[in-house]
């Protein structure tokens, strides 16, 4: 705005008021207090719709066509005058906002997770619904530590001992290195699951 020379002309107008980009809790605070509200994003006609604010889209189409047809949104394009004309007549004609702002809701009412709740209750009420999780889950295996004596690689413990080795502490340098298959495991500290 400002290369074109715009950003002086809004900022002083009584009835413009230009701000820094708001987090998403706050922008929906700001839509909620609006009498109308002009976008060309998606994610606001569907906003707007639910919010029960009429919305005009700078396109002419859109990828929410549901708000358009329900009577939330109006599609007035890049046209000066159709946008104005709209603008007036939502703000001015009382029957009209009011049609526009008691448009239905395409998305739902907004209790599809408590929806969702009542109906995974009701099945584990009525026995349908198992939770009940699988009694090795975790008992597969048990975890260990060893300090290793003897000239060996990682893949050989492994096979010989039914263990995935996950850490190999090299206590002479103090230092942490990955279990590559060929790792020589002599004076190592090692963490390793024992499978059962």
């Amino acid at each position: 705005m400002e290369n074109f020379g715009l950003y002086e002309d809004l900022a002083k107008l009584d009835n413009v008021h230009l701000i820094k980009p708001l987090g998403y809790l706050n922008f929906l605070l700001l839509m909620s207090k609006s009498l109308i509200i002009v976008t060309d994003s998606g994610g606001l006609q569907e906003e707007a719709i639910t919010l029960d604010i009429p919305s005009l889209t700078l396109r002419y189409n859109t990828e929410r066509p549901e708000t358009v047809d329900m009577g939330g949104n109006i599609l007035v394009g890049a046209d000066k005058d159709f946008i104005v004309e709209s603008a007036n007549k939502i703000l001015n004609d009382k029957s009209f906002y009011d049609k526009m702002s008691l448009a239905p809701n395409p998305y739902g009412d907004g209790t599809a997770g408590k929806q969702i709740l009542d109906i995974i209750e009701d099945s584990y009420e009525k026995g349908e619904c198992r939770l009940d999780s699988p009694d090795d889950i975790m008992d597969t295996f048990t975890t260990l530590m060893k300090i290793v004596d003897e000239d060996i690689t990682v893949s050989d413990f492994e096979i010989n001992n039914n263990a995935l080795i996950r850490t190999v502490f090299n206590p002479v340098y103090e230092s942490m290195k990955f279990p590559t298959d060929d790792l020589n495991l002599k004076g190592m500290n090692i963490l390793y699951d024992k499978m059962s």
